[in-house]
């Protein structure tokens, strides 16, 4: 924490500085004009010329109204236009009797000019230190929103860069899925971003089960092959959503994450998914490679407030588990109470 006194009476400053040292300020910096001010923080011409002074922390700054090279109003005037320092509080002082209404040094024009606030010497002691500790904690909470903005946005930009890594793997049938290794991070990624947009994420978990027509079991290139055409199948009847992942988890299984997208159009999503299957088997059957089906479980984080990340997975995952024994081409929703979810562990076991 820091505090600049500018003040080109020796006595004066001093006598501030002693105050505020002894009310338990460490780090008070006391300097002559206006000139010094700028140089201390780093600016010339209105910009940033010193990294080193310009990343200086200063928390409030106690400056006299009438300066021998500038005026506090004009220096105050001065910082509120540059955004490093804007948000610094600036408290004007003056031992000299000035009009109110003066255009140069009065209350109306420091007030104008984007002043905290405005006092006459000799100051209280109290009043004095109330207004420092007030401007103190108001430069407090204004750095810790930006530092809240300045995360929000960095968090933004990586989920925006991820997007644009995925999108075409995502959702061109001929690069296949993405592999389940992937899906926690991304999950991860998309639940943060709903948390902080006041959004929805929705998590269908599909198995799909080929009848083989008294074939051996699917093996390669018929089992990559099965894989991308199911993962071509979800990936088509899910473009509707707005934003899609499809990820591979485990033997023809898949995990579909909707962005943005609550329960009830999630559910319509694993119903044109289910009936997708159905169509495609019918090529499949008259191919004698064998017949498609798929049971989907499907969970959202709308449908239980309380439920944690991956207690929405353990939910699409149970969902799955009763429609499969429930049969081929059922779609199951999770029962409204969730799982609350260990943090950090996945209920997937990924291939």
């Amino acid at each position: 924490m820091s505090i600049v006194i500018v003040d080109d009476n020796h006595e004066s400053r001093f006598m501030l500085e002693a105050l505020l040292e002894e009310a338990g300020y460490e780090n008070v910096v006391g300097l002559l004009d206006g000139a010094a001010l700028l140089a201390h923080l780093g600016l010339v011409d209105g910009g940033s010329a010193d990294p080193v002074a310009a990343a200086r922390k200063v928390d409030c700054i106690l400056a006299e109204a009438v300066l021998p090279d500038i005026d506090g109003v004009s220096l105050c005037r001065a910082l509120k236009r540059n955004r490093d320092v804007a948000a610094i509080p600036v408290l004007l002082l003056t031992a000299r009797l000035v009009p109110a209404d003066s255009k140069e040094y009065g209350v109306a024009a420091a007030f104008d000019a984007g002043a905290y606030d405005y006092l006459r010497k000799p100051v209280n002691r109290l009043m004095l230190l109330h207004r420092v500790a007030t401007a103190v904690a108001l430069k407090t909470a204004l750095d810790d929103c930006r530092a809240l903005w300045l995360e929000s946005r960095e968090l933004k930009r990586k989920v925006a860069a991820l997007r644009n890594r995925l999108t075409e793997q995502e959702m061109d049938p001929n690069s296949g899925p993405i592999h389940g290794g992937r899906f926690d991070a991304l999950l991860e990624i998309e639940w943060d971003r709903a948390r902080q947009l006041g959004d929805a994420v929705s998590v269908l978990l599909i198995q799909a089960e080929v009848d083989t027509v008294g074939r051996a079991p699917l093996e390669e290139p018929s089992y990559g092959a099965r894989c991308r055409e199911v993962a071509t199948l979800i990936a088509e009847a899910a473009r509707t959503a707005q934003h899609t992942i499809v990820v591979q988890v485990g033997p023809l299984r898949f995990a579909v994450l909707l962005r943005g997208t609550r329960l009830p159009d999630a559910s319509r999503v694993a119903m044109r998914i289910a009936e997708a299957a159905e169509a495609l088997s019918t090529t499949l059957t008259e191919a004698q490679v064998g017949s498609l089906a798929v049971c989907v479980g499907v969970a959202s984080s709308d449908l239980e407030p309380g439920a944690g990340m991956y207690g929405v997975l353990e939910g699409a995952s149970s969902a799955l588990d009763r429609a499969l024994a429930a049969g081929r081409g059922r779609v199951i929703v999770a029962e409204p109470e969730l799982p609350s979810g260990e943090a950090g562990k996945s209920p997937l076991t990924f291939a």
